[in-house]
């Protein structure tokens, strides 16, 4: 549901900008909505803090440190907050909030029918990966980014009880609201093994994207951190005013700029253009804490970034026809830099493209943008996030209860 709506929701955005483009007197009636809509956010981030940014940092809180979580209240809060920043076209994924929608919704179902702590915090996962397996139609993905980000270990509990919610959402969200993949590929030529060195590059931007958006995410944090909260939501809105009028195509989480830099049916610099707008779009909505994820933001600019320089090296000899290879091994390559994820990030794009015969050159690709990103330092996005969210809130580590790796060893031990 959280996705059907917030689908829905950007559909109007862009009716909104249009109507605004052909009507500019209602743009002061846009402004003041933003006004409102920024302190409404506000209020309600101020009533449940835990419901403010991405989702998944928190997540990691709950099941790895014991971090409480409160159940009805994320719920309500994540609902609202993301209708409103889809309906002002805010450049946020919707992925984070569903992965905390659904650890919150299993929540007061795990407190139900166990006592035992670790099969809750199993249980909070299970949701986790439901929540991520429903937002994108990527079962096996959701089911690794438990294993690879949330826990950091394999665990065969982790195992049973991501693939088995993940199938189950998926099927529910194929089946009963007949929801495909979110980003659903053009056919894709397969690479000829004289093309392999042209990943080199595309790799080393991928990894330095995921540097860039890393150091951006968490400066913008800062920078906002600085002002009012209201103020900073506001501010947010109110530069989705601009990129709506004159660059809708950067709007929302970024499904369209993935389309667009897939075809590659527009010229180079309008590419850079939408590279740098969605850049600085996405850091200004993410950092003013309004909650939305960045999941699907930084796919998008590894998209255009991996189209732009695929355009840049057909000028050297490259074929065209690779341009859209270039645009789906960076994007994989930028996810996999930021989150520190590799194999989430292969199979995320093997899922989304449907085929195996790419699987060597995004494995290729990705590895190259992971080394890239090590040599700059980059630390995984969600662990900073997570480490900031702890540093504002002192309370959170002394009401939490034992760790993951204290209940394995306990049920290790018992058994």
């Amino acid at each position: 549901m959280y996705r059907l709506t917030l689908e829905y929701s950007n559909g109007v955005a862009r009716g909104i900008f249009d109507f605004l483009r052909e009507n500019p007197i209602f743009i002061a009636v846009w402004i003041l909505a933003a006004f409102g809509a920024g302190y409404l956010i506000y209020r309600l981030i101020t009533w449940v803090p835990a419901a403010s940014g991405s989702g998944i940092p928190q997540v990691k809180g709950n099941v790895m440190l014991g971090h409480k979580i409160s159940g009805i209240p994320i719920l309500i809060v994540r609902f609202i907050c993301g209708i409103i920043g889809a309906l002002f076209g805010l450049s946020v994924g919707r992925e984070g909030p569903s992965v905390h929608i659904g650890a919150a919704t299993a929540e007061p179902i795990a407190e139900k029918v166990s006592d035992d702590e670790l099969e809750k915090r199993m249980m909070l996962t299970s949701g986790a990966a439901a929540g991520l397996s429903a937002a994108f139609s990527a079962p096996i993905s959701a089911m690794l980014f438990a294993l690879e980000e949330i826990h950091h270990s394999f665990s065969e509990y982790v195992l049973i009880a991501g693939l088995a919610s993940a199938v189950v959402a998926d099927i529910i969200a194929s089946f009963i609201f007949g929801m495909k993949p979110v980003l659903d590929f053009v056919a894709v030529p397969d690479i000829d093994l004289n093309i392999y060195l042209w990943l080199i590059p595309c790799g080393i931007l991928a990894g330095g994207l995921g540097w860039l958006m890393n150091r951006s995410y968490m400066s913008m944090r800062a920078l906002f951190s600085k002002i009012p909260g209201w103020l900073a939501l506001t501010i947010a809105l109110l530069i989705a005013l601009p990129v709506g009028l004159f660059i809708p195509e950067a709007l929302g989480g970024g499904e369209e700029a993935v389309e667009i830099a897939e075809r590659a049916e527009v010229g180079l610099l309008f590419m850079i253009t939408m590279l740098a707008v969605k850049i600085v779009f996405s850091c200004t909505s993410f950092g003013s804490g309004v909650p939305g994820g960045i999941f699907m933001p930084i796919l998008a600019i590894g998209a255009l970034g991996g189209a732009s320089i695929g355009m840049i090296m057909t000028e050297f000899g490259m074929p065209s026809a690779y341009v859209c290879n270039c645009a789906v091994m960076c994007m994989a390559g930028t996810l996999a830099s930021s989150l520190r994820t590799p194999v989430t990030a292969v199979m995320l794009i093997t899922e989304m493209t449907g085929s195996l015969i790419h699987l060597l050159p995004l494995a290729i690709c990705v590895l190259i943008a992971y080394a890239a990103s090590g040599r700059l330092k980059t630390r995984p996005i969600y662990r900073l996030l997570l480490t900031d969210i702890m540093e504002k809130d002192q309370s959170l580590q002394e009401n939490a209860g034992p760790t993951m790796s204290q209940l394995i060893e306990e049920e290790r031990q018992a058994a």
